[in-house]
């Protein structure tokens, strides 16, 4: 939408320069007092004028007959005073119309030029926003950054550790494991050692066992020990204590074996405990960071929201802006349509001041009334006069478009006749070099001239001694001065015939804007006499009368359009509600009918309403009194 420009401004700055405002004012003020003082004058007048008829009725007739000529002197000289008051303050309103008329009202532009500044307060605002949020965007995204690269930092931690671990835990279970391999081998070479030597006791156990039974059943009784048996039972018991201790270590090695096998155990759950805790560490950091790739989301989130919503936020100020803009621009186009207010109200109140006064006496108003009439009769003369005027004006101007084409028409008679003679000229100076090739005719003309209308055909009608009279020098030179002569007069002829054109052509333009300025005359004509109609009974209306009225309410009549369109806008801003009421009052107060139903409706409905809270009370007493008289019939 389109902004007041900055060359309206100007405009409006510059006429507002050249304006004398302060002089105008001054005028004005001069111009009121001297108003005030002729309307205190006339009213003075008035009011003499009054006193003396009031006592001019009461004299006998005799007096009044020779009193007239002064009071009729009186009232002329009242209505002079009205005429020279009216012409005085119509010239001041024409001087200050001449003054003011053109001038633009500087409030729309002052009204948009408050807002402008509003919206660009607001748009200040704005940007401090957008500023304050690009900041924040640039620091988020900073953090963006330095979240990405803990993340990688993060992950190469990671991949470290991990090795570094996997590297330890295959170093440790590659030691343990060549431990525990040479402490196996260990614990089963003594093993097997172990079962040897219980094998070999065993045997020597058998053995001896086997020899003993021999011995018993060789000798087939029992004999008392002897050295050797008791020896024997000695190396018996020894072996059987040397079993006991191979038994013991076979246990002993057992034990070891199985806090080998612990200890074995103890490095792997070991190494199981700093998986786990490497584990832990790594969920740890990886919740970490999900936590911080969540947060940078929602960070990036609330950012690009909050692009978006100062996008948003700056398309709808622009949006307003642009509608603010066109809410001014149609004001100013709706305030330059009512420019014609303020003068139509200065018409106005220039016209209240040529009304009547309210409190002047009936015989005051009857004079007034008689001579507006009067005036009206010479204002109707005047429109007759204009008009008989406008008529032979017309008649005129029919006359001079007829002189206008019977000019033209014998302009081009002309045109046609010298068209004809020159292309007669040049059939004769063709016969001419035909007959007298040798004449010293053809070489002093050299050119083609109206000549065939003079001599009236070719050389070779006239006779011989004419021709021979005519062959000398001095007669070809006469012959060529009688036609540079006649091409002269028509020469002369053509332009007075264009001057007399274009004077036509000025008078019919004179004439038209005669007619245009009476037709203008009509109309200010006719609106004075709608102003008099209230102070006439009957008004005769003419054909012309007809006219001027159609051309004046086709022109004018502001106050019903004015008062149409502030109709229309009110009715517009109402609600349904206040419609609906304003249409039913509309209707209600149309007219007297109207008026009149309404009024028979309230009072029938009051009527009804008087009688039904008559009846009801009635009712109510009766039911009232029932219970008593069925008591007192008890």
């Amino acid at each position: 939408m389109a902004v007041v420009s900055d060359a309206v401004l100007q405009r409006l700055l510059d006429v507002w320069k050249d304006s004398r405002f302060e002089e105008l004012q001054k005028e004005s003020d001069l111009a009121a007092e001297e108003v005030e003082k002729t309307r205190k004058v006339s009213l003075e007048e008035r009011k003499d004028l009054s006193s003396k008829t009031k006592e001019f009725k009461k004299q006998p007739d005799d007096v009044k007959l020779n009193e007239i000529k002064s009071l009729l002197k009186l009232y002329q000289g009242g209505i002079d005073s009205l005429t020279k008051r009216a012409k005085y303050a119509e010239s001041i309103f024409f001087q200050m119309y001449e003054s003011l008329g053109d001038f633009p009202d500087p409030y729309p532009l002052l009204e948009q030029a408050a807002e402008i500044d509003q919206i660009k307060q607001e748009l200040e605002s704005k940007e401090e926003e957008k500023r304050k949020l690009r900041e924040e965007l640039k620091q988020k995204e900073s953090l963006s950054t330095e979240v990405r690269n803990l993340r990688q930092e993060l992950q190469k931690t990671k991949d470290s550790v991990d090795a570094e671990v996997q590297k330890r835990v295959s170093k440790s279970v590659q030691e343990y494991e060549k431990k525990f391999l040479e402490k196996e081998k260990l614990h089963k070479d003594s093993e097997q050692e172990n079962t040897e030597r219980i094998n070999q006791l065993n045997k020597k156990v058998r053995d001896l066992q086997a020899t003993q039974i021999d011995h018993a059943l060789q000798f087939g009784q029992l004999e008392p020990p002897s050295e050797e048996s008791i020896i024997k039972s000695s190396e018996y018991q020894s072996l059987l204590n040397e079993l006991d201790e191979a038994n013991r270590s076979i246990g002993s090695l057992i034990s070891e074996n199985e806090r080998l096998k612990q200890n074995s155990d103890e490095p792997k759950l070991e190494n199981e405990n700093v998986d786990k805790k490497m584990k832990e560490h790594l969920d740890f950091m990886e919740s970490r960071n999900r936590s911080l790739t969540a947060e940078l989301e929602e960070i990036r989130q609330s950012s690009q929201n909050e692009s978006n919503a100062f996008r948003n936020a700056q398309s709808d100020l622009t949006k307003q802006l642009e509608e603010k803009q066109a809410i001014i621009q149609s004001q100013i186009e709706t305030l330059k349509s009512y420019s014609d207010y303020e003068e139509l109200k200065r018409e106005l109140s220039v016209l209240k001041q040529i009304e009547l006064n309210a409190d002047s006496p009936l015989t005051e108003s009857t004079s007034l009334e008689a001579q507006i009439l009067r005036r009206e009769k010479e204002l109707s003369n005047e429109l007759s006069k204009l008009r008989t005027q406008e008529a032979s004006l017309q008649q005129k101007l029919a006359n001079e478009k007829a002189r206008n084409g019977s000019l033209e028409k014998a302009n081009r008679e002309q045109k046609a006749s010298l068209q004809r003679l020159e292309s007669e000229l040049a059939s004769l100076s063709t016969e001419g070099s035909t007959y007298y090739p040798n004449s010293s005719y053809r070489e002093s003309s050299g050119r083609l001239s109206p000549t065939s209308s003079i001599i009236g055909g070719s050389p070779s009608i006239f006779g011989g001694s004419t021709t021979s009279k005519m062959t000398g020098p001095e007669n070809g030179s006469t012959i060529m001065d009688v036609v540079k002569q006649q091409r002269d007069r028509f020469r002369r002829a053509n332009v007075d015939l264009v001057n007399q054109i274009s004077s036509s052509n000025e008078k019919v333009a004179n004439l038209e804007s005669r007619l245009r300025e009476m037709e203008k005359s009509n109309t200010l004509l006719y609106e004075q006499m709608r102003f008099r109609e209230q102070y006439q009974t009957e008004i005769l209306q003419n054909p012309s009368q007809i006219e001027a009225a159609t051309a004046y309410e086709n022109n004018i009549s502001p106050f019903a359009s004015f008062r149409k369109r502030e109709s229309e806008r009110a009715f517009s801003r109402m609600g349904s509600f206040e419609r609906l009421l304003y249409v039913l009052l509309r209707t209600v107060l149309l007219n007297n009918g109207t008026r009149a139903i309404f009024l028979t409706y309230l009072i029938m409905v009051h009527l009804f309403i008087f009688v039904v809270l008559f009846k009801l009370g009635v009712s109510v007493n009766k039911l009232h009194a029932l219970p008593e008289a069925t008591l007192k019939s008890q």
